[in-house]
This record gives C-alpha cells, sequence and structure tokens, in this order.
C-alpha cells in the first residue's frame, strides 16, 4: 500500500513540474509579448482572466502563449485525475499524447493561422 501510494505521488510530482514548466513558459511568453507590444493575435478580454495568464495591467491576451499555459492547465488536471485512477504509469502515455501531441497539433494550427494571415 504504501510503495502505491510512493508511486501515485512520484507520479503527481512529475505532472506538476511539466505542466508548471508550460504554465510559466507561457507566462513569460504573455509578458514577452506585452512589454514589446506585439502585433500577434490577441484578444481583448475584461476581468479576471487577465489575471490568470499573467498580464493585469493590460486588456490583451496573446493567445500563442495563452495556448501553452491552457496546454500547462489540462496537463495538470488530467495527470492528477489520471495518476490518482489509474497510477503513475499513466504519465507517460499522458504526457506523449497531452503534451507533445498538444505542442505539434499546435504548432501546426498557429503555421495555418499565420499562412492564412499572410494571405489576407
Amino acid at each position: 500500500m504504501e510503495r502505491i501510494m510512493a508511486e501515485k505521488i512520484q507520479g503527481i510530482g512529475i505532472v506538476l513540474i511539466g505542466a508548471l514548466l508550460l504554465f510559466v513558459g507561457g507566462t513569460l511568453g504573455q509578458r514577452s509579448c506585452h512589454l514589446s507590444q506585439s502585433s500577434d493575435v490577441s484578444v481583448h478580454v475584461k476581468g479576471i482572466w487577465r489575471y490568470w495568464v499573467g498580464v493585469n495591467d493590460t486588456k490583451k491576451i496573446y493567445l500563442r502563449p495563452a495556448f501553452m499555459q491552457g496546454l500547462g492547465i489540462l496537463y495538470f488536471i488530467l495527470g492528477v485525475a489520471g495518476v490518482l485512477f489509474f497510477g503513475a504509469p499513466i504519465v507517460k502515455p499522458l504526457t506523449i499524447w497531452i503534451v507533445l501531441g498538444g505542442l505539434v497539433v499546435g504548432g501546426l494550427v498557429w503555421i495555418g493561422i499565420d499562412i492564412w494571415g499572410w494571405m489576407c
């Protein structure tokens, strides 16, 4: 029983570190886009959403860094739930499907958005 709990704690720790890397990377990207007054794809928002993405003095959220932050949140929620219900072995396939798959598919989507923006 103690070994199973130790494996679950280790799995949750791995998921937490991976999710924090994604979320902090997205937050730093938000700050970078904000400070450079980037012309990247953004939306104007009001309310608490500004604080969640780490930009509290503007009403603009840049979508590329927000995608990374959302991927980090999704990875954390599904990772913790997966480890609690299925054990630590779920971390590797979950990482492959959510993080790597999300980054590859998300990258392709952003490339498509850039091409579409250049054509219009």
